[in-house]
């Protein structure tokens, strides 16, 4: 029992930092490729990390049983309060091997993207209960496309958030 409390104080820890990078970071606006795309690249990675942290912490939570997000702080439908999580990107923006290369393929990202939205760990657990109605509170199926263009796209760490949705959901 002893190691529990020290393995929830860890993830409690994991989280409150989560949290507040979560909230420090611009998800929803995407970059514009110009000037120096070295730069433009590292705050990319950035911000992709952080995703990934906190997509880390959903799996973690999971797979111990050990809830790291308290009740208080769970407002959204899916049980342990991850649903505002943006999903990691695609492999093919992970494995550019050079900045010019992670350019191209950004633009490419951003132009098969058939919303405005980033794609969230909500729009998978809507796209697995195979909910594709438009009206505002279900997934759309723009949504719907891009969550399955999204999981064409895969790297490893995307297929690990998408076995921990599917674990979640009991699928």
């Amino acid at each position: 029992m002893q190691h529990n409390g020290v393995v929830r104080s860890i993830l409690n820890n994991c989280v409150d930092i989560g949290k507040q990078l979560h909230q420090l970071s611009d998800y929803e606006s995407t970059l514009e490729i110009s000037g120096d795309i070295r730069q433009m690249r590292s705050n990319w990675v950035l911000k992709e990390s952080i995703k990934r942290s906190y997509c880390l912490l959903y799996g973690i939570e999971l797979l111990s049983g050990i809830p790291a997000v308290t009740a208080e702080s769970r407002r959204s439908e899916c049980r342990h309060g991850y649903t505002r999580v943006p999903l990691p990107s695609s492999r093919d923006l992970w494995s550019s091997a050079s900045n010019q290369e992670w350019a191209r393929q950004y633009k490419q990202f951003c132009g098969t993207k058939s919303q405005e939205n980033v794609l969230r760990i909500q729009d998978l657990v809507s796209s697995l209960q195979s909910s594709v109605v438009d009206d505002g509170t279900a997934l759309s199926l723009d949504a719907h496309k891009d969550i399955s263009e999204w999981c064409e796209r895969l790297d490893e760490f995307g297929m690990l958030v998408w076995m921990a949705t599917m674990l979640e959901q009991g699928l």
